[in-house]
């Protein structure tokens, strides 16, 4: 199941909360309170004609002293609604969401309401890819083990050697900085990971910050994390722009990653002594800064797909101002995917205020406590997915 040749007919959720133009502004927010949504579609004769919102609630209703009960949908509602064929590829939602900063696309077909599609739905399709690429290889492997049963403990031993071998291509020392700390973990959930993460010299005045998550932490992982390595180290030093690197790379290496694989990750470009730092995010889960004068977790948005599902893909920078007291946390979506006995998953939520309370302690290793965090939530079970975490704590 390539992720290249899914439509949105697949994804698509066709239960879509409707009204008439004329509903009311107040029965409408009835019906999304009890659906428990952001938006409903507006319906002309059954063809959409708007959207209304929470922020239309706001802008167009409550700063507007509006009276819900006579104020009509088609009075406050967005007009320019945007939508897609259901034929249409998943790349091209993306990147409509991306452009236009929408957590929801219609769904139109000859004028008619298919369905919608919302950025949580594109992310299942992961999971899809994932489950079926599993499948795929737990009979490869099945047939493998059958023929090969003699020589099982000689690959078990080989696996660990090549484990420990990639581990130790981790990063261990980073560039000493004047007031600026440096920590990190990484633990593989099995012999061999797809997680990533390096901080190099830049010049006399700047660090180069890379952390990568390739889908899996199998052998396919393991090799394209370190091809990566390599590339980056590679060329790293020849561009001064993190989104023409990572643009060049994944022109270079995108041939070479199979399909349903892909490589999110983080490059960053930091200048030691302004604090200012240059970046392009691709899919790394919630990257952000912990402002010391405020306490809030600020999020790092993406700003492009992750390595190899277009190799056209155009990497843009972007920057933010770092402060003397905040904190840069960068980790990989084994933090967060991670399951509890009761199958539970840890979540983004749950994980980010550990990591607040910990940044307001004073934790000699704040790295190792988010790992132990994880473990504790997992309480006995297995960990399903490479865990990394890199912290940069700004000191005053």
């Amino acid at each position: 199941m390539p992720g290249k040749t899914l439509d949105l007919k697949m994804i698509m959720n066709t239960k879509v909360l409707t009204a008439d133009k004329n509903t009311s502004t107040y029965d409408a927010l009835k019906k999304m309170a009890e659906r428990r949504v952001g938006s409903i579609v507006v319906l002309e004769g059954g063809a959409p004609v708007g959207i209304f919102t929470e922020r239309d609630l706001l802008h167009k209703v409550v700063l507007s002293r509006k009276d819900l009960a006579v104020t009509r949908l088609e009075d406050v509602m967005t007009r320019e609604i945007v939508a897609l064929s259901k034929k249409s590829a998943l790349d091209d939602a993306y990147s409509k969401m991306q452009a236009g900063n929408f957590r929801h696309l219609l769904i139109v077909d000859d004028g008619k309401l298919e369905g919608i599609v919302s950025i949580k739905d594109l992310a299942k399709v992961r999971t899809m890819i994932l489950e079926k690429k599993v499948e795929e290889k737990t009979r490869e492997l099945t047939h493998v083990c059958d023929r090969l049963s003699t020589t099982l403990h000689q690959i078990e031993q080989e696996m660990a050697t090549a484990g420990a071998l990639q581990k130790s291509l981790i990063q261990k020392k980073f560039p000493a900085v004047k007031n600026i700390k440096i920590s990190y973990i990484y633990e593989q959930a099995d012999s061999i990971g797809g997680d990533y993460f390096e901080v190099v010299r830049k010049g006399k005045n700047a660090l180069g910050i890379f952390v990568a998550d390739v889908m899996g932490h199998g052998i396919t992982s393991a090799i394209l994390a370190t091809t990566l390595k390599m590339y980056l180290l590679r060329y790293y030093p020849k561009f001064t722009s993190p989104g023409e690197l990572i643009t060049f790379i994944n022109s270079e290496i995108s041939s070479l990653i199979p399909p349903a694989f892909f490589i999110a990750g983080f490059c960053g470009f930091l200048n030691t002594e302004s604090l200012e730092m240059t970046y392009t995010h691709f899919g790394l889960p919630l990257p952000g800064i912990l402002r010391g004068t405020t306490g809030k977790y600020e999020n790092i948005p993406p700003v492009a797909l992750p390595i190899g599902i277009n190799a056209n893909t155009n990497y843009q920078d972007q920057s933010v101002q770092i402060q003397r007291g905040d904190q840069l946390l960068l980790f990989t979506d084994g933090c967060t995917e991670q399951k509890n006995m009761d199958e539970e998953i840890l979540g983004d939520k749950r994980f980010i205020q550990h990591f607040k309370s910990v940044a307001s302690g004073k934790e000699s290793d704040p790295a190792r406590s988010l790992y132990n965090f994880v473990i504790e939530f997992a309480g006995g079970k297995k960990i399903s997915d490479d865990i990394a975490v890199l912290l940069f704590e700004f000191v005053k």
